[in-house]
């Protein structure tokens, strides 16, 4: 696909490419930039079109030095800062650009007015950068920012905030360092060119190194990504600043001893030190590459609304800048989201089995517990096979924090009213008599299959209204019929995290009895939950029912914010004695707590303050939340 750039661009094609390997996620859309031959000569030429005027702006000394209380190694040698605070605000004009990077050779966005200064709530501090992303296009937000010399290493520092409702769609580029020709768009190094270093997202957030370099599959043109995930994947979180650090150093010319890292929110969440960027020393780290966008071909990886993202405090400096925490300001102080999925996990997950049968309680919910994992069980009191394991579903399913569900009493089809009202309400009531006294009646249930219920619409929204029904959906049915098997249940479990979604699948036997899936297929697909417990929420289904209806329901309300507490209320339309799932709530608090005392109708439990954020559960309409400053530690 070629797209037709203005000023000196004029053709790039981009791609997705999936590279697979222990440390990289993927390498994928390639980023429009300059000719090879433009390139050249602008590295060549990149000191006579730095202005004193324009460097006098960005030097330490004056822009940098009177926010100097910013950093917290003040020793850094900052060679190019700038806060945007200077700049007026509205649209960001090419004289804006000129002066505050250094008048580069090129750019795209600022022209077309996809660029603005901002102020207010949605800026870091003061004033920042924001950029937008037309709906139904691949339009760029680019330009390069070329330092006064080249650097053997260097470190790179900005904030980078997506907008609240952001969709990261498929894959986009942010803003990194380069050298040389600072490669790109297919053009793949050959060691005597240059470099790119810049990063990127992918569709799920995930944060991840994007380089060219000269080694990575010869016949493949495109760069390599890598993954920030030492200690765990980063993601970019809508809504929130995080803080960016890189640090680059070039290799030995034609050694494999170039290192690369990344800090994410202060922490180390990259580093990889065997690169081969050059074979020559005719570059180094010589540009700041600021690249944004969407990318790859078609339609599908465009923006379906108009999306932003905002930046700020761009710093280039011989040292590493040092941790940096959120500066939340006390218009952020209280400022709440609800999480997604609960204890802000990626993906929700839900396991159903029907019918009650001999192998469920025999081997399925034995390896379930076993493993620390939950399901939902859509039983048949009044069935043999569940009498003859009575045990297992009225005492070990309840201790257990298994999810018991209605699936009629006898699984026999029902010709009248009066009989359906026995077959569900019979049901329903033996499934409240072993939750706990004050838990909410929400039941899930499903019609049982290959029985006729001679019924009126009517009839049957009456009997799911008074026995408080919720009818499951599901995305797979585990059957052998249909050829599933591990590979097929672990791959649908890995899409839902990727998309951040919630599946359910239903199964009947395990092992034996009909419809059934293989014992060993089952297995594998339990020890493979517990792999991904950290990032999956794991849950019966009524209370993923229930979490996604009070989430896309409450509100969070800031009643009062003080440097030592903060008071919320948290609400939502649905009935609190039905919906009483906790929600997981994450609030700006301010920067120096520490720890957080998180009270809610008489209950309190201390968290861990991080990056100027709690996460904590709280349930909608069960009273007021106080967030307090906890004196531990």
């Amino acid at each position: 696909m070629k797209f037709s750039l203005p000023l000196k661009i004029t053709g790039i094609l981009i791609i997705v490419n999936l590279l697979i390997n222990p440390t990289v996620l993927f390498a994928e859309l390639i980023e429009p930039t300059r000719t090879f031959e433009e390139a050249q000569q602008a590295t060549s030429e990149r000191s006579s079109v730095i202005s004193d005027s324009h460097s006098q702006k960005n030097e330490v000394g004056s822009k940098s030095s009177k926010n100097a209380s910013t950093f917290l190694n003040a020793e850094a040698k900052i060679i190019y800062y700038n806060d945007f605070n200077d700049d007026p605000s509205g649209r960001y004009s090419l004289s804006n650009l000129k002066a505050d990077w250094k008048n580069p050779p090129w750019e795209d966005g600022v022209s077309e007015g996809r660029v603005e200064i901002i102020e207010g709530p949605e800026a870091l501090e003061g004033k920042s950068l924001r950029c937008r992303y037309p709906a139904h296009t691949l339009d760029m937000n680019q330009w390069q920012l070329y330092f006064d010399r080249s650097y053997n290493e260097l470190y790179s520092s900005f904030w980078i905030k997506f907008s609240k409702d952001f969709d990261f769609v498929m894959v986009g580029k942010v803003p990194g360092l380069a050298g040389g020709t600072a490669n790109a768009g297919g053009n793949k190094p050959n060691g005597k060119d240059g470099f790119g270093g810049i990063m990127m997202w992918s569709r799920n957030a995930k944060v991840i190194q994007y380089v060219y370099h000269p080694d990575p599959h010869p016949n493949d043109p495109w760069g390599e990504g890598f993954r920030w995930n030492i200690g765990g994947q980063r993601y970019f979180q809508p809504g929130k600043w995080h803080h960016i650090e890189n640090y680059v150093k070039m290799n030995t010319p034609g050694k494999h001893d170039g290192v690369i890292k990344g800090w994410f929110d202060g922490e180390l969440a990259f580093e990889k030190s065997d690169f081969r960027f050059r074979d020559v020393d005719a570059f180094g780290v010589d540009l700041f590459f600021f690249q944004t966008h969407f990318g790859g071909e078609g339609p599908q990886f465009q923006p379906q609304k108009d999306e932003f993202i905002y930046f700020d405090k761009f710093t280039i400096a011989t040292e590493r800048v040092g941790e940096q925490q959120s500066p939340t300001s006390q218009a952020d102080i209280g400022e709440t989201i609800i999480a997604r999925w609960k204890d802000n996990k990626n993906a929700a997950f839900t396991m159903n089995f029907d019918d009650s049968m001999i192998s469920q309680a025999d081997v399925a919910m034995p390896s379930m517990v076993e493993r620390g994992l939950v399901g939902t069980w859509y039983i048949n009191p009044g069935m043999n096979r569940y009498k003859s394991r009575k045990k297992v579903w009225e005492e070990i399913a309840p201790q257990t924090g298994q999810d018991l569900a209605v699936h009629s009493m006898t699984h026999d089809s029902v010709s009248n009213y009066a009989d359906a009202d026995w077959q569900l309400g019979e049901n329903a009531r033996i499934i409240w008599s072993l939750r706990p006294s004050g838990t909410s009646k929400l039941l899930s249930f499903c019609w049982p299959g290959a029985t006729t219920w001679e019924l009126s619409d009517e009839q049957k929204n009456t009997l799911i209204n008074k026995y408080f029904l919720i009818h499951r959906h599901s995305k797979i049915s585990a059957r052998t019929d249909l050829g599933v098997n591990s590979k097929v249940l672990i791959k649908n479990v890995k899409k839902a995290l990727s998309e951040k979604t919630w599946l359910s699948i239903h199964f009947h036997g395990i092992g034996d009895e009909y419809l059934s899936i293989e014992k060993d297929d089952f297995i594998q697909l339990l020890d493979y939950l517990v792999t991904v417990k950290n990032r999956l929420w794991i849950a019966g289904f009524i209370d993923v029912h229930k979490y996604v209806q009070e989430r896309d329901t409450a509100e969070v309300a800031v009643l009062e914010t003080t440097d030592n507490q903060i008071r919320l209320r948290l609400t939502s339309d649905k009935d609190p004695l039905l919906y009483d799932e906790p929600l997981t709530l994450i609030t700006n608090v301010p920067t120096h707590w520490h720890n957080c005392l998180v009270m809610q109708n008489g209950k309190s439990v201390s968290r861990k303050v991080r990056n100027g954020e709690v996460i904590y559960n709280a349930i909608p309409g069960k009273g007021e939340i106080l967030l307090r400053i906890d004196g531990q530690g």
